[in-house]
């Protein structure tokens, strides 16, 4: 009897133990979502739209909406992946200065950019593609 009540009270405390592992988040190395709101994410989208700006062949400047998701992955460094909805504006790029929060978003432009960003600073390594 003492032997039941002890192998029923170890596999009792097992599953407890692997249901508290799987709240815990994603598995290492997995990618997790990041609050799209953050200070990291939106200095990261900035970033996003610097490039996409200097790659674009187009005239205009284009800005961030929003920002729909955005996630972090431990890799050699770091792997970011973030959806943003973009939208061009009514200044041209060679007029954009600091004041660029005044520029207005064209609402029929707006679409959406994924991109890519693998991070890996002991490398001097800070690479932004668009998928």
């Amino acid at each position: 009897m003492f032997f039941r009540v002890f192998l029923f009270t170890s596999i009792m405390l097992l599953l407890t133990d692997a249901q508290k592992i799987t709240t815990l988040g994603p598995a290492p190395g997995a990618p997790g979502n990041m609050d799209t709101k953050s200070l990291k994410v939106q200095e990261l989208a900035n970033k996003i739209m610097t490039k996409y700006n200097t790659v674009s062949n187009d005239p205009y400047y284009y800005t961030y909406v929003e920002v729909i998701s955005a996630t972090e992955q431990v890799v050699a460094g770091l792997l970011y992946r973030i959806k943003l909805s973009i939208g061009k504006t009514d200044c041209l790029k060679n007029q954009v200065s600091a004041a660029a929060n005044l520029c207005n978003v064209d609402k029929n432009s707006i679409k959406e950019i994924n991109a890519r960003i693998v991070d890996q600073p002991w490398l001097n390594i800070f690479e932004i593609t668009f998928e």
